[in-house]
Protein backbone atom coordinates (compact mmCIF):
# COMPACT_ATOMS: atom_id res chain seq x y z
CA UNK A 1 0.00 0.00 0.00
CA UNK A 2 1.03 3.52 -0.40
CA UNK A 3 1.53 5.96 2.64
CA UNK A 4 0.26 9.43 2.14
CA UNK A 5 3.18 11.98 1.77
CA UNK A 6 2.59 15.12 3.41
CA UNK A 7 5.47 16.63 2.53
CA UNK A 8 8.47 15.99 0.60
CA UNK A 9 10.66 13.09 1.88
CA UNK A 10 14.12 13.53 1.12
CA UNK A 11 16.08 11.05 -1.18
CA UNK A 12 19.45 9.87 1.39
CA UNK A 13 19.31 6.40 0.26
CA UNK A 14 21.92 5.47 -1.70
CA UNK A 15 19.62 3.75 -4.67
CA UNK A 16 17.67 5.42 -6.85
CA UNK A 17 16.19 3.41 -10.13
CA UNK A 18 14.40 5.54 -12.74
CA UNK A 19 12.30 3.89 -14.96
CA UNK A 20 9.65 4.89 -18.24
CA UNK A 21 6.13 4.25 -17.92
CA UNK A 22 5.40 3.80 -22.02
CA UNK A 23 1.55 4.15 -22.81
CA UNK A 24 0.75 1.69 -25.57
CA UNK A 25 -2.78 0.35 -27.44
CA UNK A 26 -3.37 -2.84 -29.03
CA UNK A 27 -5.65 -2.49 -31.57
CA UNK A 28 -5.54 -5.82 -33.15
CA UNK A 29 -8.76 -8.04 -34.29
CA UNK A 30 -7.82 -10.61 -31.42
CA UNK A 31 -6.88 -8.22 -28.88
CA UNK A 32 -9.21 -4.98 -28.18
CA UNK A 33 -8.68 -2.18 -25.76
CA UNK A 34 -5.88 -3.42 -23.85
CA UNK A 35 -2.94 -1.40 -23.17
CA UNK A 36 0.53 -1.99 -21.87
CA UNK A 37 2.41 0.16 -19.17
CA UNK A 38 5.56 -1.18 -19.94
CA UNK A 39 8.17 -0.59 -16.84
CA UNK A 40 11.41 -0.16 -18.80
CA UNK A 41 14.90 0.32 -16.44
CA UNK A 42 16.42 3.85 -18.08
CA UNK A 43 19.45 3.93 -15.76
CA UNK A 44 20.26 3.92 -11.81
CA UNK A 45 21.51 6.47 -10.29
CA UNK A 46 23.41 5.89 -6.42
CA UNK A 47 25.54 7.78 -3.61
CA UNK A 48 29.07 8.00 -4.51
CA UNK A 49 31.07 4.97 -5.71
CA UNK A 50 28.00 2.69 -4.94
CA UNK A 51 27.91 -0.55 -6.12
CA UNK A 52 25.62 -0.92 -9.39
CA UNK A 53 25.51 -5.00 -9.10
CA UNK A 54 23.90 -5.50 -5.03
CA UNK A 55 20.74 -6.33 -6.43
CA UNK A 56 19.74 -3.76 -3.56
CA UNK A 57 16.46 -2.47 -5.74
CA UNK A 58 14.95 -3.79 -8.73
CA UNK A 59 11.61 -3.26 -10.95
CA UNK A 60 8.80 -5.45 -11.80
CA UNK A 61 8.18 -6.71 -15.20
CA UNK A 62 5.31 -6.85 -17.95
CA UNK A 63 2.86 -4.95 -16.19
CA UNK A 64 -0.11 -4.39 -18.39
CA UNK A 65 -3.58 -2.32 -17.74
CA UNK A 66 -6.84 -1.53 -19.53
CA UNK A 67 -7.78 1.36 -21.42
CA UNK A 68 -10.65 1.61 -19.12
CA UNK A 69 -8.73 1.99 -16.15
CA UNK A 70 -4.81 2.81 -16.98
CA UNK A 71 -3.87 1.74 -13.14
CA UNK A 72 -1.42 -0.53 -12.56
CA UNK A 73 0.41 -1.43 -9.38
CA UNK A 74 4.35 -1.17 -9.07
CA UNK A 75 5.93 -3.82 -6.80
CA UNK A 76 9.46 -3.14 -6.91
CA UNK A 77 11.73 -6.07 -5.18
CA UNK A 78 14.28 -4.34 -2.42
CA UNK A 79 16.45 -4.94 0.02
CA UNK A 80 14.91 -4.39 3.57
CA UNK A 81 17.60 -4.65 5.79
CA UNK A 82 15.82 -6.09 8.66
CA UNK A 83 16.37 -5.22 12.28
CA UNK A 84 18.60 -7.69 13.94
CA UNK A 85 16.40 -8.55 16.50
CA UNK A 86 16.36 -12.03 15.23
CA UNK A 87 18.03 -14.70 12.57
CA UNK A 88 16.80 -17.03 10.05
CA UNK A 89 18.95 -19.59 9.43
CA UNK A 90 20.15 -21.34 5.53
CA UNK A 91 22.14 -23.99 4.06
CA UNK A 92 23.57 -22.12 0.89
CA UNK A 93 26.37 -23.24 -1.24
CA UNK A 94 29.81 -23.56 -0.06
CA UNK A 95 32.02 -20.51 -2.02
CA UNK A 96 34.14 -19.04 0.47
CA UNK A 97 34.84 -15.68 -1.16
CA UNK A 98 38.67 -14.95 -0.09
CA UNK A 99 41.21 -17.14 -2.13
CA UNK A 100 43.81 -18.87 0.81
CA UNK A 101 46.81 -16.83 1.38
CA UNK A 102 45.43 -13.64 0.53
CA UNK A 103 44.20 -10.53 2.50
CA UNK A 104 45.40 -9.02 5.27
CA UNK A 105 47.01 -11.00 7.97
CA UNK A 106 46.67 -10.32 11.55
CA UNK A 107 48.67 -11.13 14.39
CA UNK A 108 47.08 -13.43 17.33
CA UNK A 109 50.02 -14.99 19.40
CA UNK A 110 50.12 -13.41 22.47
CA UNK A 111 46.89 -13.92 23.84
CA UNK A 112 45.34 -15.62 20.68
CA UNK A 113 43.39 -13.14 19.99
CA UNK A 114 43.97 -9.85 17.57
CA UNK A 115 44.02 -6.73 18.53
CA UNK A 116 40.76 -4.86 17.98
CA UNK A 117 39.60 -4.69 13.89
CA UNK A 118 37.78 -1.63 13.05
CA UNK A 119 35.33 -2.98 10.63
CA UNK A 120 35.02 -1.07 7.17
CA UNK A 121 31.37 0.09 8.06
CA UNK A 122 28.75 -0.19 10.90
CA UNK A 123 27.04 -3.89 11.48
CA UNK A 124 24.02 -4.56 13.60
CA UNK A 125 24.29 -7.95 15.38
CA UNK A 126 21.62 -9.01 17.67
CA UNK A 127 20.20 -5.50 17.86
CA UNK A 128 23.03 -3.58 18.88
CA UNK A 129 25.69 -1.37 16.42
CA UNK A 130 28.82 -2.54 16.70
CA UNK A 131 32.21 -1.00 14.63
CA UNK A 132 34.98 -3.13 15.49
CA UNK A 133 35.83 -6.74 16.29
CA UNK A 134 38.49 -9.29 17.34
CA UNK A 135 39.05 -12.99 16.64
CA UNK A 136 40.40 -15.64 18.19
CA UNK A 137 42.75 -18.28 17.25
CA UNK A 138 39.60 -20.86 18.33
CA UNK A 139 37.34 -19.78 15.34
CA UNK A 140 35.34 -17.18 16.67
CA UNK A 141 35.33 -13.86 17.14
CA UNK A 142 33.59 -11.34 18.98
CA UNK A 143 32.20 -7.61 19.20
CA UNK A 144 32.99 -7.25 22.60
CA UNK A 145 36.14 -6.36 22.31
CA UNK A 146 37.65 -5.86 25.72
CA UNK A 147 36.85 -9.97 25.91
CA UNK A 148 39.60 -11.85 27.77
CA UNK A 149 40.38 -14.57 29.28
CA UNK A 150 41.04 -18.06 27.57
CA UNK A 151 38.72 -20.11 25.81
CA UNK A 152 39.64 -23.41 25.03
CA UNK A 153 36.99 -25.28 23.52
CA UNK A 154 32.91 -25.64 23.79
CA UNK A 155 31.51 -27.95 26.51
CA UNK A 156 27.67 -26.40 26.88
CA UNK A 157 24.95 -25.65 24.03
CA UNK A 158 24.60 -22.99 22.08
CA UNK A 159 22.99 -20.27 23.69
CA UNK A 160 24.92 -20.86 26.72
CA UNK A 161 26.11 -18.26 29.16
CA UNK A 162 29.36 -19.84 29.22
CA UNK A 163 30.37 -19.33 25.46
CA UNK A 164 32.22 -16.10 23.80
CA UNK A 165 29.83 -13.71 24.23
CA UNK A 166 28.16 -11.29 20.68
CA UNK A 167 29.81 -14.19 18.83
CA UNK A 168 29.92 -15.87 15.48
CA UNK A 169 31.25 -19.46 15.98
CA UNK A 170 32.80 -21.37 12.69
CA UNK A 171 33.39 -23.45 14.46
CA UNK A 172 35.20 -22.72 17.91
CA UNK A 173 37.01 -25.42 18.83
CA UNK A 174 40.21 -26.49 20.42
CA UNK A 175 42.66 -25.15 18.41
CA UNK A 176 46.49 -25.05 18.93
CA UNK A 177 48.13 -21.55 19.80
CA UNK A 178 50.52 -21.60 16.98
CA UNK A 179 50.35 -22.37 13.47
CA UNK A 180 48.24 -21.30 10.55
CA UNK A 181 47.13 -17.94 9.72
CA UNK A 182 44.01 -15.39 10.11
CA UNK A 183 43.39 -13.25 7.46
CA UNK A 184 40.73 -10.35 6.51
CA UNK A 185 39.85 -8.32 3.50
CA UNK A 186 37.34 -6.23 2.42
CA UNK A 187 35.29 -6.50 -1.01
CA UNK A 188 32.92 -4.55 -3.11
CA UNK A 189 31.95 -0.97 -2.77
CA UNK A 190 29.07 0.97 0.23
CA UNK A 191 26.32 -0.02 0.19
CA UNK A 192 27.06 -3.38 0.09
CA UNK A 193 30.86 -4.05 0.80
CA UNK A 194 31.82 -7.31 2.86
CA UNK A 195 34.17 -7.70 5.49
CA UNK A 196 35.33 -11.34 5.33
CA UNK A 197 37.43 -12.82 8.34
CA UNK A 198 39.47 -16.50 6.95
CA UNK A 199 40.98 -18.50 9.32
CA UNK A 200 43.41 -20.27 7.57
CA UNK A 201 44.82 -24.35 8.42
CA UNK A 202 44.42 -23.79 11.80
CA UNK A 203 45.97 -26.69 13.69
CA UNK A 204 44.42 -28.55 16.51
CA UNK A 205 46.04 -29.23 20.15
CA UNK A 206 46.45 -32.73 19.93
CA UNK A 207 45.76 -33.59 16.37
CA UNK A 208 48.03 -31.29 14.40
CA UNK A 209 47.21 -32.51 11.17
CA UNK A 210 43.47 -31.87 11.94
CA UNK A 211 43.31 -28.32 9.95
CA UNK A 212 40.33 -25.63 10.74
CA UNK A 213 39.74 -23.59 7.29
CA UNK A 214 36.75 -21.80 7.40
CA UNK A 215 36.02 -17.95 6.65
CA UNK A 216 32.90 -15.84 8.37
CA UNK A 217 31.25 -13.06 5.74
CA UNK A 218 29.83 -10.07 7.37
CA UNK A 219 27.26 -7.92 5.25
CA UNK A 220 26.92 -4.46 4.93
CA UNK A 221 22.90 -2.70 4.94
CA UNK A 222 22.11 -6.22 5.12
CA UNK A 223 23.55 -6.97 8.03
CA UNK A 224 23.82 -10.66 7.32
CA UNK A 225 25.95 -13.50 8.14
CA UNK A 226 27.61 -16.41 6.16
CA UNK A 227 30.19 -19.07 7.43
CA UNK A 228 32.15 -21.49 4.90
CA UNK A 229 33.38 -24.10 6.47
CA UNK A 230 35.74 -25.89 4.57
CA UNK A 231 37.08 -28.50 6.84
CA UNK A 232 37.34 -29.72 10.71
CA UNK A 233 37.25 -32.64 12.03
CA UNK A 234 37.11 -33.57 15.73
CA UNK A 235 39.75 -35.38 18.02
CA UNK A 236 40.25 -36.55 21.33
CA UNK A 237 36.47 -36.69 21.99
CA UNK A 238 36.83 -32.81 22.40
CA UNK A 239 33.87 -31.10 21.13
CA UNK A 240 32.68 -28.06 18.96
CA UNK A 241 30.09 -25.69 18.29
CA UNK A 242 29.20 -24.21 14.94
CA UNK A 243 26.38 -21.01 15.41
CA UNK A 244 25.87 -17.07 16.31
CA UNK A 245 24.87 -15.61 19.72
CA UNK A 246 23.97 -12.46 21.44
CA UNK A 247 25.95 -10.61 24.55
CA UNK A 248 24.26 -12.90 27.17
CA UNK A 249 24.34 -15.97 24.97
CA UNK A 250 20.69 -15.10 23.90
CA UNK A 251 19.29 -15.64 20.69
CA UNK A 252 21.61 -18.45 19.51
CA UNK A 253 21.18 -19.29 16.26
CA UNK A 254 23.04 -22.88 14.69
CA UNK A 255 22.47 -25.64 12.64
CA UNK A 256 21.45 -28.53 15.01
CA UNK A 257 23.00 -31.02 13.62
CA UNK A 258 26.42 -28.91 14.58
CA UNK A 259 25.65 -27.70 17.93
CA UNK A 260 28.15 -28.98 20.74
CA UNK A 261 29.61 -32.41 20.14
CA UNK A 262 32.24 -34.08 18.08
CA UNK A 263 32.05 -32.72 14.49
CA UNK A 264 33.31 -33.60 11.11
CA UNK A 265 32.25 -30.41 8.59
CA UNK A 266 33.47 -30.58 4.84
CA UNK A 267 32.68 -28.11 2.31
CA UNK A 268 29.50 -26.74 4.01
CA UNK A 269 28.30 -23.27 4.04
CA UNK A 270 25.42 -21.18 6.57
CA UNK A 271 23.90 -17.81 5.81
CA UNK A 272 22.14 -15.90 8.81
CA UNK A 273 19.62 -13.42 7.49
CA UNK A 274 17.95 -10.57 10.03
CA UNK A 275 14.25 -11.13 10.17
CA UNK A 276 13.03 -8.56 12.32
CA UNK A 277 11.10 -5.07 11.10
CA UNK A 278 12.24 -3.77 7.62
CA UNK A 279 13.81 -0.22 7.92
CA UNK A 280 14.46 0.50 4.24
CA UNK A 281 12.30 3.10 3.09
CA UNK A 282 10.46 3.33 -0.73
CA UNK A 283 9.91 6.58 -2.30
CA UNK A 284 8.09 7.20 -5.58
CA UNK A 285 8.46 10.32 -7.59
CA UNK A 286 6.85 11.70 -10.98
CA UNK A 287 7.79 15.14 -12.09
CA UNK A 288 10.44 15.47 -9.59
CA UNK A 289 7.24 15.14 -6.81
CA UNK A 290 6.74 12.39 -4.49
CA UNK A 291 3.50 10.59 -4.68
CA UNK A 292 3.71 7.94 -2.06
CA UNK A 293 5.79 5.79 0.00
CA UNK A 294 5.72 2.27 0.91
CA UNK A 295 6.57 -1.29 -0.27
CA UNK A 296 3.68 -0.85 -3.42
CA UNK A 297 1.87 1.53 -5.46
CA UNK A 298 -0.71 1.82 -7.70
CA UNK A 299 0.21 4.07 -10.90
CA UNK A 300 -1.92 5.53 -13.04
CA UNK A 301 -1.06 7.07 -16.49
CA UNK A 302 -2.57 8.19 -19.63
CA UNK A 303 0.97 9.50 -21.58
CA UNK A 304 5.11 8.08 -21.47
CA UNK A 305 6.34 9.64 -17.64
CA UNK A 306 9.48 8.44 -15.97
CA UNK A 307 8.52 6.86 -12.76
CA UNK A 308 11.67 7.38 -9.91
CA UNK A 309 11.72 4.81 -7.30
CA UNK A 310 14.60 5.79 -4.67
CA UNK A 311 15.16 3.42 -1.76
CA UNK A 312 16.75 4.74 1.47
CA UNK A 313 18.60 2.39 3.48
CA UNK A 314 19.25 2.74 6.89
CA UNK A 315 23.23 3.82 7.86
CA UNK A 316 24.73 2.67 10.84
CA UNK A 317 26.94 5.80 12.45
CA UNK A 318 29.02 5.60 15.23
CA UNK A 319 27.42 7.94 18.39
CA UNK A 320 28.88 11.41 18.70
CA UNK A 321 32.27 11.57 20.49
CA UNK A 322 31.80 11.87 24.73
CA UNK A 323 31.86 15.23 25.79
CA UNK A 324 35.35 16.02 27.13
CA UNK A 325 37.06 13.66 25.88
CA UNK A 326 39.71 14.23 22.76
CA UNK A 327 37.30 13.15 20.14
CA UNK A 328 35.06 16.04 20.64
CA UNK A 329 37.27 18.60 20.13
CA UNK A 330 39.99 19.42 16.63
CA UNK A 331 43.37 17.17 16.76
CA UNK A 332 45.41 20.07 17.24
CA UNK A 333 43.55 21.14 20.30
CA UNK A 334 44.24 17.58 22.14
CA UNK A 335 47.53 17.56 21.68
CA UNK A 336 49.02 15.25 24.31
CA UNK A 337 52.92 15.17 22.86
CA UNK A 338 54.22 18.33 24.42
CA UNK A 339 55.96 18.00 27.52
CA UNK A 340 56.14 20.36 30.37
CA UNK A 341 59.46 19.64 32.73
CA UNK A 342 58.87 22.21 36.07
CA UNK A 343 61.84 21.80 38.27
CA UNK A 344 60.22 22.08 41.67
CA UNK A 345 62.02 21.51 45.18
CA UNK A 346 59.64 20.13 47.89
CA UNK A 347 59.24 23.94 49.33
CA UNK A 348 58.21 25.31 45.99
CA UNK A 349 55.01 25.56 44.08
CA UNK A 350 54.39 26.81 40.58
CA UNK A 351 52.12 28.08 37.82
CA UNK A 352 51.82 27.84 34.25
CA UNK A 353 49.53 29.52 31.80
CA UNK A 354 49.12 28.88 28.45
CA UNK A 355 46.22 30.77 25.42
CA UNK A 356 43.46 28.31 24.98
CA UNK A 357 40.99 29.27 22.11
CA UNK A 358 38.43 26.41 21.76
CA UNK A 359 35.18 26.13 23.46
CA UNK A 360 34.81 24.59 26.63
CA UNK A 361 32.88 21.38 27.42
Amino acid sequence: MVNPVSEAAPLKGLFALIFRMRFSDFLGSFIHGLRALALIIVFSVGGLQAQEDCGFLSGPEGLEAGCQDSCVWVVPDFERSPETTGYDLDSIPYAPPLAVGTGTVRDVTGTGYTNDIALPFGFSFFDTDFFSLKVSRKGFLTFNTGLTGTFNYPNQDLGSGSLPPNSIMAPYGYISNSGGEVRTEVQGEMPCRRFIISWENMPQTGCGSNLLLTQVVLFETSNKVEMHIGQFESCLGITAVVGIQGGGGEGGVGPDAYNTGELVIDDLAFAYAPNGATQTQLVYLMDDEVIGQGDSISVCIDENIELVIGANFPEILPPPPVAGSCDAIPDEACDTTMAYDFNLSANQTGSFNFPFDGELL
